[in-house]
């Protein structure tokens, strides 16, 4: 196998080889074309002995021997000793081509194959003459693995010593130096990549490449887990670059992480590169020390598990010596997990996985698997041996040979999946403004220092002085920067001090690009600091580009000047230059053409220059004229958008811009991304002048002429309009391809038809003209009256071209320019076409086809849509018919038809009059259709009055119609009109004779009245829904479809059980929602609150009626919704007179509601149903109970009939011995003596009845047999049943669930009643209305409900005026949250009011004699009166409220559903009610679980998990102080259930061995843990109700009937836990005036803290920060302060900064740890320099802490807490 190479070395001489290689080639050519020149050819020898020389040393033998043929090659050309010389010429000329490119592969391939050679020396060789070599002595042998395995000893004490050789040593130091150098630079460019935006993952390309040479370097020194680690990360930068992962912190991190690991394991792997007798070295960075003992030790451990298996062994298998060994062989594996050795860990875990399961039983496995277990631990610990002697080295042999050893044992190791770290988000603080004040201030006093210092250097560019106080004050800009969340500042500033860290150090040169970088970072400091100190964004693009060239100036990775910036591109500029001008120039003409007339319109050509000035600006990388452009030109587009024109204001700004914009075009040569100066002012006023415009002009009057384009119209149209546009020049280029093809044209005609109309909707006239120009001159063609030409096919692309250059216009936001030319072009080919007279209409009549002259044919189209005379005629029929009928109607009272009669007639009439427009007798006839439609109804009488009022009506109407015949304007209706609407709405109710009462009827009507109430609930519902829906969207047709039907039913159903009360005010409604559909009128706020006020009056009158409560007519609010209707009507006829007004919009078309098909079942029914169907499921778990016990029966009975048959063969040998022993005791009978006695006895009766047994007891056990499988059939049909059974539970309850929402649009209408009423502005808020209940729990729900909304709204939301004064918003908030917590239904009722006032209640509490005055009570206690019969802390009694009649109904009824209520006030901040209910089921999985001899059952779905837990570690969690276990990183409070249900205490553990059940449960934000004794398995439970005695106990949720008979009660395990933590809180409540009375003894200081900062910044918000914990706060500006003070103060605690003028932080600690009185003083260091060198450094020294800046407050004042503990 080919030897690995150092390909790094190779690089690095590569040059030089290179060089002399060219060299050669040289002298060769100069010795080829003059023979005799003996100095070229001693040169082309001289040239390749060194390059042999070279790879000799590099130890490549193929290459080296390849160069030594062409040396003596060269040599016997030079002595003459060649037979052939252009032979010979040509070899050395072909070697010389092979040795580049066998090099360059050796460096990709890194083995050294001199076979890939060996025909060219071959070649070499046999021009000299030589023998040719042969393959096999090219190819090295290497030894066996079985002699690797014989020389082990020898070859590892060689490696060892080589290892330790002093010149091998510092060789592996120079090339691990290079090494960490490459590191840096990679780490650094990450840094930069992780500090940017992260967009451009191009960066991360250029890092693969340094990684991948790191790690071929790696594989060369033999470092084989860091290489690995590389090659890890080159993979996922690999998959950020390419984008196939987000770049995250997560990843990122990792890299990092991985890199630095890598960096300290090549130092822990040679020692420290640099090392200094005077520093010890840091603590961790001989890792090859420490990794060589753990090693050893996993040795030692791994050969005391097989010495543990041998001795069992040996001693016939002794089991009580294994348990051990897992644990052991767990160890092993943990450290070489440490040691970042995956594989070897994952085999040593799975030997121990092996040793757990098979080595732990009494008996031993079998021979050939220990075999396979002992190979595989041998196998690793030859591993780990070869390991500790080499450390460089890879045996990975071994590692295949433990692997299958594990495989043939069934345990081979899977691979251990990636594990992804979770960095939580770090919510930023604000900072208040004094901090802001602070930094200003400081900063204010740093820039004229770095100014000086900068002007210093410049002055001095050798004065290194200047250049270190320079980077200081960046420093602490940056630091304080951060501290303040100065983003854009604190980046910059860190940006130039890193470039300015890498010129100090030396790496760095500061030229031409780096010096106009750190000017310009100067020169925006001031800027960006104006803008912190006025609240602006810190981000931005020019501040971030600048401060990455920084950082890759610092990294010498600078791009090149013009891909980086092309702002300063002279070309690039010149050109601008010379665009801008010609643009000025264009301001420059209107501003002149301002000066002669104002107002002037925007102009186009204005326009235009300010948009390219403002695209090239941006363009050319010039942001400061880009940004002013942009501006303007917003000025220019919304003036021109809106039709203003520029007045003495905007002229001003014009003027002012224009200078400004020269002064930016003067500054391009030196600055162009330099501010200009005064131009942000102005951009400021110009958006404020186009806000202050655009705001006057929205509050103009309606009737201004001026007309602005809907600009969400404009858009769409040009969306749409340019892809017809493209689309349309497709097909006209591909007709005029084919012009005999008709589809091009066809399809032409649908496109252009779209554009004009979208065209003619959006005002567009020009492109409208033209659209219609085209399609005459294409409908020409069509109809065959037009020829296609040439010119007809390029007038109509010129006509396409002016089209889409209107379209270019329109985006511009200009004015369309009409195209007369194009208008004629396309009217000079009509007139081309055939005329009129000479085309003819073809059509078909009775099947046969039919010509008639074009012109008759349109004449008589034409003439047919006459509608108005076609109505007039049908009108005066259906008048006269009307007349007739009104005489029968007046003649016969009680003629129901004829009245049927009149309605139809006057409804045909208006329906007529509606299409023919003829307003004032569609109005006459609506008012008519009404009257006639209340008689029908019985709503009116038929009175003489009535008859004179509809005669005169009937005659004005025959008076209108006959004006309209002959041509003159009808005569006013108006008195008319006012007549009949004052008597709809005066008439009295019809009087209905009485009549004798029918019992049947009643019955009847009775049922009638339920169907229609349950009916009407549901339509109130859905149109409360509807309308909801249609009021956030005003244009869905379908809702007011849907509202329009349900409000018809409800008028029929009304009408129908004689409610005329609820069928009038149903009918008005549905008058207007037939308004609204035919749209005469418009959605409004006012029409909005009218629908929702009329809605409400609805439901309130089905309530009354279902509560048999006096039902009141709607009268006024009927009046007000005529009022509305007339005067809709008023405004569509005077629209219909007026033919110039616009049509009212249409509503959107959408399909209707689809029918839903629905089944009602009485509620009585599904109960009963439910009922019977947990019976069943008794009964089935009776049988099945039965079943298991006669399974266990038959098991009895296999034990009974083998113990028989047992004993029918011991009674066979008994019998047999018998005969045998009575044969030879009668010796008489000699007659068979040639027979044995047992042969002459089969035949007995003894024989045979011990046979006769034996087939019994056989049939016995085919029976049984039989019996089982029957048996198992029957468990599996009982299965089957007991699935269908849960299958019809869950479909019964599901029928009982309802939706929450059902119930919100009721509360709703309480709210806004009781919010009318008392003059509050409420709203209610839902949330997770879509929750559902049952229905009995949410019908019985609804007056607490109510009860509870109506106390909200009157005593705890406040009015209107002490809202205001207390800074709460004028509108009330009531939020209604439904929540299922484990079994529990939570209802949350929340306000902002004021609360429940105690002291009120208090008061009140006395005055009734509830409480003693002197008696020192609670909140809680108190609030609890509220709840006592008839208390109310109301001033007056009303309708509302007041009563005493609130609370205690809705917590007694609470009660009555077994739930709780829980009541918390918070003063001036509102009230919270909390009420549980059991969510009701009836079947349910529960858990049985055991305590003591008692079982319970605990619902499933009230767990989180089950784990079992040793009785030791549960003594453990036991004896805390606060009992609890952790699992999977969480936290429960452990309980043990006796506790929770019989107060017990602490179980006894001792003396268990196996481990005990504990059940996880969570609730909200709370875990809990609660032991039980033992688990029985879970089943399926029958929940049935313990009744009212029972239902105050608290964590019963039901009970349950097993199979057996027994009764177990159902736990609600939350609700146990909520007792015990109230009756520890009472308990602990009982001593806390105890423990404050001792804590209030106990003496107390307050923690002194000093802060050493050089920024005053940090010092102050640090300061500030622990003065407002309680803490005394001394400050010192840097360390020399820091140590003055502690000769006089002791601190507490010490927080020191790093870098400080006159003494630096790690100064100051190491003084600190040395001095005998200060040594125990703990430090906190905080400090920019986050970096693991500086937190080594740091912990080293002594420091206990360390924090970055800016820290977290939390963080730092845990810190403080916890090392100022310890210190005291």
């Amino acid at each position: 196998m080919a030897e690995l190479h150092d390909t790094v070395a190779l690089v690095w001489v590569k040059g030089a080889i290179g060089d002399c290689l060219a060299q050669a080639r040289l002298a060769l050519e100069q010795f080829s074309a003059e023979a005799g020149d003996a100095d070229a050819l001693a040169g082309f020898i001289d040239n390749l002995h060194q390059v042999r020389g070279c790879l000799v040393m590099l130890e490549l033998s193929g290459a080296a021997l390849l160069a030594e043929e062409l040396e003596h090659l060269g040599r016997a050309l030079q002595d003459k000793h060649v037979s052939q010389r252009g032979e010979a010429l040509g070899a050395l000329f072909r070697g010389l081509e092979q040795l580049p490119l066998y090099l360059d592969r050796l460096r990709s391939a890194r083995r050294d194959l001199p076979l890939v050679v060996l025909p060219v020396l071959n070649q070499l060789r046999a021009e000299r003459g030589v023998e040719p070599l042969g393959q096999g002595s090219l190819l090295s042998t290497a030894p066996a693995p079985a002699e690797e395995l014989a020389n082990l000893d020898s070859s590892l004490s060689a490696l060892r010593e080589r290892l330790h050789a002093g010149s091998d040593r510092d060789a592996l130091r120079s090339v691990v130096a290079a090494l960490c150098e490459d590191l840096m630079r990679v780490k650094e460019r990450l840094d930069l990549f992780v500090r940017s935006d992260r967009q451009r993952l191009d960066d991360l390309q250029p890092l693969l490449s340094p990684l991948r040479q790191i790690a071929d370097t790696l594989a060369v020194l033999g470092f084989g887990q860091p290489r690995r680690v590389i090659i890890d990360q080159v993979l996922a930068l690999q998959s950020l670059a390419q984008g196939q992962r987000a770049p995250d912190d997560a990843v990122l991190m990792d890299v990092a992480g991985a890199l630095l690991y890598v960096e300290a394991t090549l130092a822990g792997m040679v020692g420290p590169l640099e090392h200094h007798p005077s520093q010890s070295s840091l603590p961790g960075t001989d890792l090859a020390e420490i990794r060589q003992l753990v090693l050893e030790e996993a040795n030692a451990v791994l050969q005391q598990v097989k010495d543990q298996i041998g001795d069992s062994l040996e001693a016939g298998w002794q089991p009580h010596r294994m348990p051990p060994l897992p644990g052991l062989l767990q160890q092993v594996r943990g450290a070489l997990a440490m040691l970042m050795l995956p594989r070897p860990a994952a085999l040593i875990g799975r030997c121990g996985d092996y040793a757990q399961a098979n080595l732990l039983g009494a008996t031993p496995p079998d021979a050939t698997a220990l075999a396979h277990l002992a190979d595989a631990l041998s196998a690793c610990e030859c591993y780990l041996q070869w390991l500790i002697a080499d450390p460089q080295a890879n045996p990975w042999n071994f590692l295949e040979a433990a692997q299958a050893s594990l495989a043939a044992l069934g345990y081979a190791p899977e691979p251990v999946p990636a594990v992804e770290v979770y960095v939580p988000d770090v919510e930023e603080p604000v900072v208040d403004d004094e901090l802001r004040e602070v930094f200003l201030e400081e900063a204010a006093e740093l820039l004229p220092q770095l100014n000086v210092q900068w002007a210093r250097w410049q002055a001095n560019p050798t004065d290194r002085d200047a250049l270190v106080e320079l980077r200081r004050g960046l420093h602490t800009l940056k630091g304080s920067g951060r501290m303040v969340r100065a983003q854009g500042l604190a980046e910059l500033a860190w940006a130039a001090e890193h470039f300015l860290n890498r010129v100090l150090e030396g790496r760095v040169e500061i030229g031409a690009a780096p010096l106009a970088g750190l000017q310009q970072a100067l020169d925006l400091i001031p800027g960006l600091m104006a803008a912190f100190a006025n609240g602006q964004s810190q981000a931005g693009k020019d501040i971030e580009q600048l401060a990455l060239r920084l950082h890759a100036l610092a990294m010498n990775d600078a791009p090149p000047q013009a891909d980086t910036d092309e702002s300063i591109d002279p070309q690039l500029l010149e050109i601008f230059r010379n665009e801008a001008e010609g643009h000025l120039a264009s301001l420059d003409s209107f501003l002149e053409r301002a000066e002669q007339q104002l107002p002037q319109p925007v102009s186009d050509a204005l326009q235009r220059a300010l948009h390219t000035l403002k695209g090239s600006a941006a363009m050319a990388g010039v942001a400061p004229i880009a940004e002013l452009a942009g501006a303007l030109d917003l000025l220019a587009r919304e003036f021109k958008a809106h039709q203003l024109a520029f007045d003495l204001e905007e002229i001003y700004l014009l003027e002012s811009a224009e200078p400004l914009l020269r002064r930016g075009l003067e500054q391009l040569n030196r600055a162009p991304l330099a501010p200009i100066a005064g131009a942000s002012t102005l951009i400021e006023e110009i958006h404020q002048v186009v806000e202050a415009r655009l705001q006057a002009l929205l509050q103009a009057p309606s009737h201004s002429v001026r007309i602005k384009r809907d600009p969400q119209l404009i858009a769409s149209f040009l969306a749409q309009g340019m892809d017809i546009l493209l689309d349309a020049e497709s097909l006209l280029l591909r007709w005029q391809e084919h012009p005999g093809e008709r589809q091009e044209l066809t399809a032409l005609l649908e496109e252009l038809t779209t554009l004009g109309q979208s065209a003619h909707l959006a005002d567009l006239w020009p492109v409208d003209d033209l659209c219609e120009a085209l399609l005459d001159l294409y409908g020409a063609v069509e109809e065959s009256s037009l020829v296609v030409s040439e010119r007809f096919f390029e007038e109509a692309q010129h006509a396409h071209e002016a089209l889409i250059d209107m379209l270019d216009q329109i985006a511009a936001g200009q004015e369309v320019d009409p195209r007369p030319e194009r208008l004629k072009a396309l009217r000079e080919l009509l007139d081309d076409a055939l005329a009129p007279d000479a085309t003819g209409l073809i059509s078909t009549r009775n099947g046969q086809a039919q010509i008639a002259e074009l012109g008759a044919a349109t004449a008589a189209l034409d003439a047919e849509p006459a509608m108005v005379e076609l109505f007039l005629e049908e009108a005066c029929d259906v008048l006269e018919s009307a007349d007739q009928a009104l005489a029968r109607g007046l003649a016969e009272p009680d003629h129901a038809s004829a009245l049927s009669t009149l309605q139809r007639d006057l409804q045909t009439l208006k329906v007529g009059a509606q299409m023919a427009a003829i307003g004032s007798v569609e109005v006459l006839a609506r008012e008519l259709e009404l009257l006639y439609e209340g008689l029908v109804d019985r709503r009116f009488s038929l009175t003489p009055e009535l008859g004179d009022l509809l005669k005169r009506s009937h005659a004005q109407l025959a008076q209108v119609l006959a004006s309209l015949q002959q041509g003159q304007a009808p005569a006013s209706a108006v008195e008319l009109l006012a007549a009949l609407r004052e008597f709809r709405h005066e008439a009295p109710p019809a009087v209905i004779a009485d009549k004798p009462a029918d019992p049947a009827q009643e019955a009847g009507d009775k049922e009638l009245l339920e169907i229609f109430l349950e009916e009407s609930f549901d339509i109130v519902e859905s149109s409360g829904a509807a309308l909801l829906r249609w009021q956030a969207e005003p244009r869905n047709g379908v809702e007011v479809e849907n509202l329009l039907r349900d409000l018809h039913t409800l008028k029929g159903g009304a009408r129908m059980v004689e409610i005329a009360p609820i069928g009038d005010l149903a009918h008005e409604l549905e008058f207007l929602y037939e308004l609204l559909a035919a749209g005469q009128l418009q959605p409004s706020a006012a029409l909005f609150s009218l629908l929702q006020n009329c809605h409400d009056r609805l439901a309130h009158m089905l309530d009354a009626v279902r509560l048999h409560q006096p039902l009141h007519a709607a009268t006024a609010l009927i009046d007000y919704i005529r009022n509305f209707s007339s005067a809709a009507l008023a405004d569509t006829a005077a629209q219909h007179s007026n033919p110039d007004a616009a049509p009212a919009e249409l509503p959107v078309a959408a399909p209707e509601r689809g029918p839903v098909d629905m089944v009602k079942v009485a509620s009585e029914l599904l109960d009963d149903l439910g009922n019977l169907a947990g019976e069943h499921s008794i009964i089935r778990g009776r049988i099945e109970q039965q079943v298991n016990d006669a399974q266990v029966a038959l098991s009895e009975m296999e034990t009974t009939l083998e113990r028989m048959r047992d004993q029918l063969r011991r009674l066979d040998t008994e019998t047999q011995g018998r005969i045998l022993s009575r044969q030879q005791a009668d010796g008489d009978s000699h007659a068979y003596d040639d027979f044995d006695p047992l042969e002459m006895d089969r035949h007995s009766q003894l024989q045979q009845l011990s046979r006769a047994l034996f087939e019994s007891a056989s049939d016995l056990l085919d029976l049984k047999e039989t019996l089982s499988i029957r048996a198992q059939d029957a468990h599996s049909l009982l299965q089957q049943q007991a699935r269908v059974n849960s299958e019809l539970q869950e479909g019964l309850m599901r029928t009982r669930m309802v939706p929450f929402e059902r119930l919100v649009p009721r509360l709703q209408r309480v709210v806004r009643q009781v919010a009318s009423e008392l003059g509050k502005q409420v709203e209610l808020v839902v949330g997770n209305a879509e929750g559902e209940m049952d229905r009995s729990v949410l019908e019985r729900m609804v007056a607490p409900l109510e009860h509870m909304l109506r106390n909200a709204v009157d005593h705890g939301l406040e009015a209107r005026d002490v809202r205001l004064a207390a800074g709460k918003p004028e509108q009330g908030l009531i939020s209604l949250n439904l929540l299922h917590e484990g079994a529990d239904i939570v209802i949350e009722m929340t306000d902002d009011g004021a609360g429940v006032p105690l002291d009120a209640v208090r008061r009140k509490a006395i005055k009734r004699g509830l409480l003693d005055p002197d008696a020192v009570l609670s909140d809680h206690e108190i609030m609890q009166f509220i709840l006592q019969p008839g208390f109310s802390t109301a001033e007056k009694i009303t309708q509302i409220s007041g009563r005493g009649l609130g609370m205690d109904v809705v917590h007694e009824e609470v009660k009555q559903l077994g739930g709780s209520m829980v009541i918390e006030s918070n003063p001036g901040k509102g009230a919270r009610f909390l009420i549980r209910l059991p969510f009701t089921v009836s079947v349910n999985r529960a858990l049985m679980v055991q305590f003591g001899d008692e079982q319970y059952a605990v619902p499933l779905n009230t767990i989180e998990g089950i784990v079992r837990v040793p009785p030791a570690e549960l003594e453990t969690c036991y004896r805390l102080e606060s009992p609890h276990y952790e699992y999977a990183g969480h936290r429960y409070a452990l309980h043990y259930l006796g506790e929770l249900l019989q107060g017990a205490g602490q179980p006894r553990l001792l003396g268990q061995s196996l481990p005990l059940p504990v059940l996880l449960v969570h609730s909200h934000d709370q875990q809990f843990a609660i032991q039980v004794d033992s688990l029985a398995a879970s089943r399926e439970i029958v929940v049935k109700s313990l009744g009212r005695q029972f239902a105050g106990v608290q964590g019963l949720s039901g009970a349950t009937l097993l199979g057996d008979g027994r009764v177990v009660l159902i736990l609600d395990l939350l609700g146990q836990l909520r007792g015990l933590q109230l009756r520890q809180a009472q308990t602990a409540g009982s001593n806390a005036s105890l423990r404050r009375q001792q804590i209030e003894r106990a003496p107390k200081r307050p923690l002194l803290v000093m802060v050493v900062d050089d920024s005053v910044t940090v010092r102050k918000v640090t300061g500030r920060l622990l003065e407002r914990h309680g803490m005394n706060v001394l400050t010192a500006k840097d360390g020399v302060d820091a140590m003055a003070l502690l000769q006089e103060h002791r601190p507490d605690i010490l927080l020191l900064d790093i870098e400080m003028p006159r003494m630096d932080g790690f100064e100051v600690a190491t003084q600190i740890r040395h001095d005998p009185e200060l040594k125990d003083l703990p430090i906190i260091m905080i400090t920019s320099r986050t970096g693991q060198k500086h937190r080594d450094r740091a912990m080293s020294i002594g420091v206990n802490d360390y924090l970055g800046k800016p820290y977290q407050e939390s963080v730092l004042l845990q810190s403080i807490a916890l090392w100022s503990r310890r210190h005291a």
